[in-house]
């Protein structure tokens, strides 16, 4: 996936999945705060939460990892 698609407005299911992961990613492995990613993303402090604890489900269901 396109990193413009990540950031895009909109929620296409393989955006909301993407953006989900790099907001939990985000604030979990990285120590970002939810200010700094919704900056980033263009999206709201509470949008980013919601998507970090999406995120962190789609992560577990189908054993994704950050590699760094």
């Amino acid at each position: 996936m396109e990193i413009e698609q990540v950031t895009a407005f909109g929620k296409s299911p393989p955006t909301v999945k993407a953006r989900s992961l790099l907001c939990f990613w985000a604030r979990r492995k990285l120590g970002m705060t939810t200010i700094e990613i919704g900056k980033k993303l263009n999206i709201c402090q509470s949008a980013v939460s919601r998507s970090s604890i999406r995120g962190e489900k789609i992560e577990r269901e189908n054993r994704f990892e950050l590699i760094a």
